[in-house]
């Protein structure tokens, strides 16, 4: 018997809203600033179609110094907020966060009950008050069967610190530190793919 479940989920079309990270375009750094600013961005390409339509998802990150257990989160996907570029459609983010070390821990993506997961098992980073770095653009990619996220980091400076600029109104691409081209030439450790781990899994298989 051939099984094929497909959520379609109908949603309103809204005039999108771009969200740019924790903090205003406006911002800038105070005499003795206690933050740093992280840029990156975001892409998710899913081919799956057994993914409910108006669906959103999310990664998340923790700080792992100081014992800090509180976790933090950005939206990669979500149908109500505009994106930056297209093919596939990503956005950039900019993060202020108290100095210390951070680690990416979980990509999750879901729409109301239904959840989907997978972890994250990437090299982490520091922050340092008054220091602004580049951590590269962040894309995940699910196949078509839906089994699986791939995660890759690579460097798309020239797009992201172009948007960068025209969208922070006290600084410039020549104020960021790019982590991506410190790297060059380091064991390559941008890719990594793990199996989801769900509590409702779609199903674009089938089953006799």
């Amino acid at each position: 018997m051939r099984i094929q479940c497909i959520l379609i989920v109908a949603v309103s079309i809204l005039p999108g809203c771009s969200i740019l990270g924790n903090i205003k375009p406006d911002f800038k750094f105070g005499p003795n600033p206690k933050v740093g600013l992280v840029v990156l961005s975001t892409v998710e390409d899913n081919r799956c179609e057994g993914f409910p339509l108006g669906r959103s998802s999310t990664f998340y990150y923790s700080r792992i110094s100081d014992n800090d257990k509180h976790v933090r989160d950005i939206i990669v996907n979500n149908p109500f907020i505009k994106t930056d570029f297209s093919d596939p459609p990503g956005s950039l983010k900019v993060l202020s966060l108290e100095e210390g070390e951070y680690a990416f821990t979980r990509w999750v993506c879901h729409y109301g009950n239904w959840r989907i997961s997978a972890p994250i098992m990437r090299p982490g980073f520091r922050v340092k008050a008054g220091e602004i770095i580049y951590l590269g653009e962040i894309h995940f990619f699910v196949p078509p069967d839906g089994k699986s996220v791939t995660t890759t980091i690579s460097d798309k400076s020239e797009r992201d610190l172009a948007l960068f600029s025209t969208k922070m109104l006290n600084f410039s691409e020549s104020d960021v530190r790019n982590l991506q081209k410190e790297s060059v030439g380091e064991q390559d450790d941008s890719t990594m793919s793990v199996d989801l781990d769900s509590e409702e899994k779609p199903n674009n298989s089938e089953e006799k």
